[in-house]
């Protein structure tokens, strides 16, 4: 009988070696908390709560699902209009009956001087910050 603990020679998969760090992320989120428009194919357009935002995605929270793969637009006020592009990586049901969706970051429409996600992050917390 072989043994597959700490020093053995059998080089078995355990569920450990799938585990990675929890925390997957590219960047750091930084909360937001704050209500913006999302504009959807499936659902038109809707208030979301912005729960998070980082260069490369945001997390929004809807009173409808979106489907992974689904895709999305944020609208930013700032001093001329910005459209950002968004897909859905994951969304899971909360305890409350909203749906929280994590989303990538995947265009940006009316804004090429801006290429990099850096500027773009922070036209989303320039935006969400702003009290029109």
């Amino acid at each position: 009988m072989s043994q597959n603990g700490p020093g053995s020679d059998n080089k078995a998969l355990t569920l450990d070696d799938f585990r990675g760090s929890a925390n997957r992320r590219r960047n750091e989120r930084k909360p937001i908390g704050r209500t913006v428009r999302v504009y959807s194919p499936e659902h038109k357009s809707q208030n979301a709560i912005l729960c998070d935002c980082s260069p490369n995605g945001v997390c929004i929270l809807l009173s409808k699902p979106l489907q992974a793969d689904a895709q999305f637009m944020l609208k930013l006020k700032t001093d001329r209009l910005r459209m950002l592009a968004y897909t859905v990586r994951w969304w899971w049901k909360t305890a409350e009956g909203h749906f929280r969706i994590g989303a990538e970051l995947s265009a940006v429409f009316g804004a090429p001087d801006e290429p990099d996600t850096e500027s773009i992050f922070r036209s989303v917390i320039d935006a969400a910050s702003d009290k029109h």
